[in-house]
């Protein structure tokens, strides 16, 4: 083919370590912006991204010049960087080692972003735990429940 054409949406959950609850409404804004201006950087689209005390989910529209890996890395380091220096520089902030990431159809794509922006109420009626193990199993992906979590003693 002369060009390529691509039309890729992922939805990406991105863990604090230990699931510390270390992102709290004081800085949930600015983290938010902070992560989409490095998607950018990286000619990716975000259609929504929102922070949890405890965990963060993204939707974004992806290019394919760069690997889930290579972006959730990215996002992961730079993130954790700008937290650490600006916003909490008296507290050390880690993610998790791993991610989740989703495809998404076009079709879902609004779906998926009011899920996303629907956190804060969705997480009064199911734990991240749960939400997790939850989307796991809609997308048939085989896990082993000790292996999620950094820390995570359940079953």
């Amino acid at each position: 083919m002369a060009n390529t054409y691509t039309q890729l949406f992922a939805h990406y959950i991105l863990t604090v370590k230990f699931r510390r609850k270390a992102i709290d409404e004081e800085i949930r804004n600015e983290i938010e912006k902070y992560i989409c201006g490095i998607a950018k950087k990286y000619n990716q689209k975000v259609f929504a991204v929102y922070c949890m005390p405890e965990h963060t989910h993204i939707l974004i529209s992806r290019k394919p010049d760069i690997s889930d890996a290579k972006l959730m890395q990215l996002i992961k380091c730079n993130s954790s960087k700008f937290i650490n220096e600006k916003l909490r520089p008296s507290k050390l902030f880690r993610w998790q080692e791993g991610y989740g990431a989703f495809s998404v159809s076009p079709r879902d794509v609004d779906r998926n972003v009011r899920y996303i922006l629907g956190q804060r109420e969705h997480h009064q009626k199911e734990i991240l735990e749960d939400e997790y193990k939850r989307m796991l199993k809609e997308h048939n992906i085989e896990f082993e429940a000790k292996y999620l979590f950094d820390g995570f003693l359940g079953g």
